[in-house]
């Protein structure tokens, strides 16, 4: 038999069988599909640009204590320096838009200031991603607080050397409003001097208390 011949029967057969138009319903619904799709659109983003939308904001309180009101503290050299190197390290590194820095120096940095900053700061804290460090340089010293123990305080411009537990700010307070923020990352660095001698000298009777204690 011819082969041609065998080739058109056979097509005739799938034909009724209702195999040729089972193909072609599914090629024209497969063609509609292809109409109906949306067509796919390519962004190009700066790979810098979505590093920032992805990387969590930085917010910060630097306070440099290096002048102060009353002669009994000497004034020191590099507290302004160091809040100032601090900062622009961190403004010239993966720097992002809603970073945040509040700086207090000298005169600035009073005990009414610094708690005006930490309540701007725990404002500002909306996440728990958030990356918050508090920073000073300045004297320290001890004292007894109002439980008459003894305690640590960083001095500010107006601490009042014989009037310390109302005038300087207790560590355990920074420690307080710190831990209670809503990030869980945070950090606290202290430049201070708690020698008792020198420029952290200390009044007469907590000298005698700590030499007991030793």
């Amino acid at each position: 038999m011819d082969v041609s011949m065998m080739g058109r029967r056979y097509f005739s057969r799938l034909l009724s069988n209702g195999f040729i138009g089972a193909v072609i319903c599914l090629v024209a619904a497969a063609n509609a599909q292809a109409v109906e799709r949306a067509p796919v659109t390519q962004i190009k983003v700066d790979g810098a640009d979505a590093a920032k939308g992805f990387s969590a904001r930085r917010l910060g309180l630097f306070i440099g204590v290096d002048t102060f009101a009353d002669g009994h503290y000497r004034p020191l050299r590099y507290p302004r320096k160091d809040v100032t190197d601090l900062r622009e390290f961190l403004e010239q590194n993966n720097a992002n838009t809603g970073d945040r820095y509040v700086t207090l120096q000298g005169a600035d940095a009073s005990l009414d200031a610094i708690n005006r900053a930490l309540d701007e700061l725990e404002r500002l804290n909306t996440s728990v991603d958030d990356i918050l460090l508090i920073y000073l340089s300045t004297h320290g010293t001890l004292a007894y607080d109002e439980k008459h123990r003894i305690g640590r305080f960083v001095v500010l411009h107006d601490t009042k050397p014989y009037a310390v537990p109302s005038s300087a700010l207790p560590i355990d307070y920074l420690e307080s409003r710190l831990a209670r923020m809503r990030s869980q990352r945070k950090a606290m660095i202290l430049a201070l001097c708690h020698s008792g001698s020198g420029k952290s000298h200390l009044p007469n009777e907590l000298n005698d208390e700590l030499t007991k204690m030793k």
